[in-house]
This record gives structure tokens, sequence and C-alpha cells, in this order.
């Protein structure tokens, strides 16, 4: 069976060129649909293209422009941009290489991939450049175009493969400095800090396995589904108690007692 992709290229290293092909990390399908319908009959709702001056228009009679001015547009043509890729758009270009604890996690923009080789002969140098990542605690730091757009994207080794992720561009990102003036320089308790220690130890997850989180709310949403479909009736989940914020020291020690009992009874 062929493999789906969602890009073909090859990662650029210097002048080793290694063809790949990227996959997609994520199921982007997991959202449950809810279509709009309208209320009197049931039907779906649909939305046309159209313009002030003459309605709804066709496709082919869409172009696309830059708003520099308001309602004012400089119009850029396919072919204009056509001319500003080159012919090695189909490349990851590696940039170089830092120490995989460079990268902060704020510029990771969350698309992910997994590269693999494009055929025989991308195997070995595939092997030789996710190898000696891993050996040197290092990622490569690359430039992509994916649907018409420039991507800055970091290469690392994961596990047999290596994986590239979207980055955001340093300007993309909001300076910390912005936000950190509503945070306040207060004073800690030594006990304070204790007890919460105290409770990281107490709940500390032994063997983490990230498989064991689901997505509750949508296995909510499927079984209201499943309910509707066969007619049955909706029961009202419980109503949950509103939090109460209380003393700190009250509520770390409660907080304690409450987690010792819990791990007592699961043992």
């Amino acid at each position: 069976m062929e493999l789906h992709s969602s890009w073909k290229g090859f990662i650029q290293f210097s002048l080793v060129t290694i063809p790949v092909k990227a996959i997609t990390v994520h199921e982007t399908e997991r959202e449950v649909a809810l279509h709009q319908l309208h209320k009197d009959c049931n039907q779906r709702i649909n939305y046309k293209k159209s313009c002030k001056v003459h309605g709804e228009v066709k496709q082919s009679d869409i172009i696309r422009g830059y708003e520099y001015g308001k309602e004012q547009y400089v119009i850029i043509e396919d072919d204009e941009i056509s001319k500003l890729r080159s012919q090695s758009d189909h490349a990851v270009h590696i940039n170089g290489f830092v120490s995989a604890d460079k990268l902060e996690w704020l510029y990771r923009e969350g698309k992910n991939y997994y590269l693999i080789p494009d055929g025989k002969i991308g195997q070995k140098p595939y092997a030789l450049l996710r190898d000696t990542m891993t050996e040197a605690g290092s990622i490569a730091l690359a430039n992509i175009i994916i649907s018409s757009k420039e991507h800055l994207v970091v290469l690392q080794p994961y596990k047999k493969l290596i994986a590239m992720a979207e980055l955001y561009y340093h300007d993309q990102v909001k300076e910390e400095n912005e936000f950190e003036k509503y945070v306040e320089d207060v004073e800690i308790e030594p006990n304070e800090k204790e007890l919460t220690r105290t409770l990281i130890r107490a709940t500390e997850i032994k063997e983490f396995d990230i498989k064991d989180y689901k997505d509750g709310y949508r296995e909510k949403i499927l079984k209201l589904i499943d309910i509707k479909v066969q007619g049955k009736e909706i029961v009202a989940a419980e109503k949950s108690e509103e939090p109460v914020i209380i003393n700190l020291m009250e509520a770390l020690k409660k907080s304690v007692e409450m987690t010792v009992k819990q791990q007592k009874h699961a043992g």
C-alpha cells in the first residue's frame, strides 16, 4: 500500500542530500464535527462567496490581494508568487545545529511530522544524520516551504526516526517581560514551601504513560450523539461544587492529607 505523505522532498545538509517524505504526526480529524443547521427544517447552512457589488461569484473569478489601506488592495498574482520560488523549494535546508536544550518550548508551533527515507538511496545518510544528532544531543534548525509558505523548523531524532516540528519566528512570539509585571514578588515561608514539596512528592506519577490520558470531552460528545440517535433520554451530569479559596496553609495541609488517604485506599 502506498504510504500517504503530506510533503515530499529532501533534507539538504551542506552537499549531502537525503530524499524524504513527511508524514503528519497528529490525527487531524479527531474533532467531532457539529454542522450548522437551519432550526426550522434541519437543512445544512451553506456559505456562498460573494462581493458587495456583484453578489455571488465563481471560484474562477476570485483573485488575491493585500489590504495596505482601508479597502485599498494591491493584487498579487499566482505567477508572481511562482517567480519568487526557486528550484530548491522542495528541500529542508539545514542552517546549522544547536544543543537540544537551546530551543525554548514557546517557539514550537505544534505541527509535527515524521520524516522517513524516500527510497533505498536515502536510508544510509538518513541513519547517519539521525545517529550523529542523537549522540551529540543536537537538533537542526532549517527552513522549508509548505503550502506556499516558508516555515522555520527543527529536526530532531526520535527513536528510529527524524522528526520535524514547525516553529514560530521570534517576532511572532510575545516577550515574557510584557507580562511579568503582573506577577508580584511575594515572600514565601519555609513551611509553605516544605508542604508544597510534600504535596508534589505525594502526587508524583511513578509510571507515566501518555496513553493513559483520554479526551474525556470528546468521549462525552460521542456518547451524547449515540444517545440522541437511539432516541434515549439525556441525563444531566451532576453539578460539581464551586472551588472555594481558603487559607493557603490550610489548603496545602488538607491537600496532603487527602492525597495520603487516596494513596492508602489505592494500595
